[in-house]
């Protein structure tokens, strides 16, 4: 988010008089400015701030009896060049200095004012781009002016699965994603034995109560019964590691039972 600039009146600390127009960043004002605007000043005439009631009141001019010199005022959080206005001499605000600028910054950069100096700086300027931690992969959204950051990328990660920084690009992380393999391997096997399980248990509890099957309820329990060792021989022996695996496959409608029972199996 750039910072929000607003114009805003200076006036002099002691008489309170109309020095003139500048910018500051807002709801970080300096002191002896306002926001209000002045009205038009006749000739002759000179208008000072009342502070208590917030207007500007009309005077008669009398001869000036400070310095004002020309100062350039800098944002307090990234330091860059924000404007030009006039200050006593002995008086200058927060966040200004009457050092000028000397040059216009080049494309992709900004005037920053660095304070051990005393000077001006040609600063590059990414603020509302986005970059990546080559660590982490995790994203950076830059705010402040400068260089990227160290240990960045302009490069997006978000088409490789498992992102870790090769030293040029971003490549997937082979320990990662064998081990993401396996877990989703696990929990197809998983899927597909809890629901031989979900389609046994009628039948087996029939079975377990004294109830006859009939000639294809039995050819079901049969089915999942061979399926379930099936599935198992298959998850001991396959290289979980790969995806995708191709899994074992049912007889069509086995893993519904009862809810649908295809036709093979019907009475």
């Amino acid at each position: 988010m750039k910072t929000e600039i607003i114009d805003i009146w200076n006036y002099l600390s002691d008489s309170k008089k109309l020095i003139g127009k500048s910018n500051a960043v807002k709801n970080q004002l300096p002191k002896y400015c306002t926001t209000v605007a002045p009205p038009d000043i006749p000739e002759g005439k000179v208008t000072v701030f009342d502070e208590t009631n917030q207007v500007w009141l009309m005077q008669d001019d009398a001869p000036a009896t400070v310095t004002i010199v020309r100062v350039y005022g800098y944002a307090p959080d990234t330091m860059i060049y924000i404007g030009a206005a006039d200050a006593m001499v002995d008086d200058i605000p927060a966040n200004c200095t009457p050092i000028a600028p000397d040059a216009a910054p080049p494309a992709g950069y900004v005037l920053t004012f660095d304070t051990d100096s005393g000077t001006w700086c040609s600063t590059e300027d990414h603020r509302g781009e986005i970059v990546w931690d080559t660590a982490d992969a995790t994203e950076i959204y830059i705010n402040f002016p400068g260089p990227y950051p160290a240990c960045s990328t302009t490069k997006s990660p978000a088409n490789v699965p498992y992102p870790v920084w090769s030293g040029s690009q971003w490549v997937t992380d082979a320990d990662q994603q064998q081990q993401a393999n396996i877990r989703d391997n696990v929990a197809i096997y998983n899927d597909l034995m809890l629901r031989v399980v979900s389609a046994q248990c009628p039948l087996q509890s029939a079975v377990a109560q004294g109830i006859a099957l009939t000639q294809s309820q039995q050819e079901v329990l049969t089915e999942l019964q061979q399926y379930a060792v099936t599935l198992a021989q298959f998850i001991q022996s396959a290289d979980l590691t790969q995806s995708p695996l191709v899994f074992p496959e049912s007889q069509p409608g086995v893993l519904e039972y009862p809810v649908s029972l295809n036709s093979t199996f019907g009475a």
